[in-house]
Parts: C-alpha cells; sequence; structure tokens
C-alpha cells in the first residue's frame, strides 16, 4: 500500500527492492489503484486503512475494487 503520482515508477521501484517493504518479495501484483485530487488526501485514506489491522477489510476493498464510505472512510 501506498501513494505516488506515478504508478509506473512505483511498481518499478517496487520491483527492484527499493523499499523496504518489498525487499524480499519478488512477485509484485497491483490490486488496486484509486485516484484522488490530492497527495495528502491519499496519504490520510492510506493512513487510516493501514489502522484497521484486519486482512477482511483489506480483502474486502480489493473485491468492491474500491475504498468505499462504509469502512469509515
Amino acid at each position: 500500500m501506498g501513494s505516488t503520482n506515478n504508478i509506473r515508477r512505483r511498481l518499478q521501484e517496487h520491483r527492484l527492492a527499493n523499499h523496504a517493504g518489498t525487499r524480499y518479495s519478488k512477485h509484485i501484483k497491483l490490486l488496486l489503484v484509486q485516484e484522488y485530487d490530492s497527495v495528502s488526501q491519499a496519504r490520510k485514506i492510506e493512513a487510516r486503512i493501514k489502522k484497521f489491522k484486519s486482512r477482511k477489510i483489506l480483502d474486502k476493498i480489493i473485491a468492491d475494487g474500491i475504498i468505499t464510505t462504509d469502512l469509515g472512510l
């Protein structure tokens, strides 16, 4: 999970293991892209999702293909 203004560059960085979170994961798969009006808005939503600590919520987001308001976001 992360924020960027250039998705292709971000994926390439992950594939080259330039990020600590993906250093040991060679097979990265993009599951969802969602655009926001500002980077600050995207980062606020990202931070709230990370606080949930529940795989069920992440699975729902991926299955729905969107981060919806019924998650309290």
